[in-house]
């Protein structure tokens, strides 16, 4: 068996939670991997192309391709519409999932029954598992896992904007919505010094305005201290974060980037279990940047 597909059309952390598996199939002897994802997730998919994680990327929507055949192995690591509709179109059999109520969009010839909490163990060894269970069913080498080195950014990407020493995420979603804007802003105010006068606020998502707004209130852009308003792809977003030093988010996509990218992150994560740091650590890269978080009550 030489060729796998690996899908997960969900949002940017939990993409950048599987990479490490596809790394873990291509040490299984997968010689050609295909990566599945949501067109909006599209860069984070040639970003783990460009450090040979994958062979090809299949766009969810886009045609299947051409070399994607009924008996290629596919492991789901998320079930939705998108994956149902293109899996169908493909005419795909041979897929491995966990059971759950969406699995009956399309009738899956191999299932991990989905028995725990999923909480007890993170997200991305939850990935790891259904990994091993499709490994296991086609007789494979089951080898030991390793993960991944930081990845490295294409030298053909770029930011518009030069990386400051620290960048702290303040639009959190609702992974973190407990903790207010005045926290964020008293977590600046207290490692400004220590990041060499260099750090921005990174303010982005559905509650953007809201927090740009009271950045401007409060009176901390004054002393010397940047607000960035997005960015207008992905990969600019992959540019900005990999160049900073210390990176400060809700357990959103930038804080799951950043680690990715071998910077030193701070987690903010709510006491809710199913939202847990447990589940939700950034997993699966061995470098020498830290992982450090808090819990919010």
């Amino acid at each position: 068996m030489s060729s796998v597909l690996l899908s997960r059309c969900d949002r940017l952390g939990d993409l950048v939670l599987s990479l490490p598996t596809l790394g873990y199939l291509k040490d299984a002897g997968f010689s050609h991997r295909t990566l599945h994802c949501s067109a909006y997730a599209e860069d984070i998919a040639l970003w783990a192309q460009h450090n040979g994680l994958c062979e090809q990327i299949w766009v969810a929507g886009r045609p299947a391709p051409e070399n994607i055949k009924i008996d290629t192995p596919a492991i789901v690591l998320y079930h939705n519409q998108e994956t149902a509709s293109d899996y169908r179109a493909a005419g795909l059999k041979n897929s491995f999932a966990p059971r759950s109520k969406l699995s009956t969009l399309w009738t899956y010839t191999q299932t991990l029954s989905q028995k725990r909490s999923r909480v007890e163990k993170s997200e991305m060894h939850y990935n790891l598992d259904v990994a091993r269970f499709c490994l296991e069913s086609l007789g494979m080498r089951i080898p030991e896992f390793k993960g991944l080195p930081a990845l490295k950014v294409p030298r053909t990407w770029s930011a518009p904007r030069k990386s400051p020493h620290t960048i702290i995420c303040v639009s959190n979603s609702a992974s973190a919505a407990n903790w207010g804007l005045q926290q964020y802003i008293d977590f600046a105010q207290t490692i400004f010094e220590e990041s060499d006068g260099s750090l921005d606020f990174l303010v982005s998502g559905y509650d953007a305005h809201l927090r740009r707004q009271g950045l401007l209130q409060s009176g901390i852009l004054r002393q010397g201290v940047g607000m960035v308003e997005g960015f207008s792809s992905v990969r600019e977003l992959i540019c900005y974060l990999s160049g900073a030093k210390f990176v400060v988010a809700s357990s959103t996509g930038p804080l799951h980037i950043a680690h990715a990218s071998g910077i030193n992150v701070f987690g903010i994560y709510p006491a809710t279990k199913v939202q847990s740091f447990d589940r939700w650590r950034p997993d699966g890269y061995w470098h020498k940047g830290f992982v450090r978080y808090q819990v919010m009550p």
